[in-house]
């Protein structure tokens, strides 16, 4: 094989795949943003932790430390937000807050993505 058969092999594939392209291929905007975040962090709320967290802190800190997106404690043996479900107790330090809300809200001002972390498989008992 010559220089120009073996040129001409090697530009055909990638000649090929910009013809197959769709013209309406996804851009980056069309990508979902969970499979774009290159810096994810995370938190774990303790039951104590609505009285004394400071979301703002919290929040600071995330946007220091340059995370796209967020895992928060939405459950673990007890709910760190308002909630009726049964047998699904509310920390005993919410005192009406909704602790996951306000980190919520806190994140987004920053443009952060938040998501919620749950344990299913952890259960608080008194009740079952």
């Amino acid at each position: 094989m010559g220089a120009g058969t073996f040129l001409g092999a090697m530009a055909m594939p990638s000649a090929l795949g910009s013809l197959l392209q769709s013209p309406g291929a996804a851009s980056a905007a069309d990508i979902p943003w969970y499979h774009r975040v290159k810096r994810v962090g995370q938190t774990n709320f303790n039951e104590k932790d609505p009285l004394n967290g400071s979301v703002e802190d919290w929040a600071n800190y995330w946007a220091s430390a340059k995370v796209e997106a967020v895992a928060m404690s939405v459950s673990g043996a007890v709910a760190f937000y308002p909630t009726d479900v049964p047998f699904f107790r509310r920390s005993s330090f919410l005192n009406g807050r909704d602790l996951f809300g306000e980190c919520v809200k806190a994140a987004k001002a920053r443009r952060i993505r938040v998501y919620g972390r749950m344990s299913p498989d952890i259960l608080f008992t008194q009740h079952c």
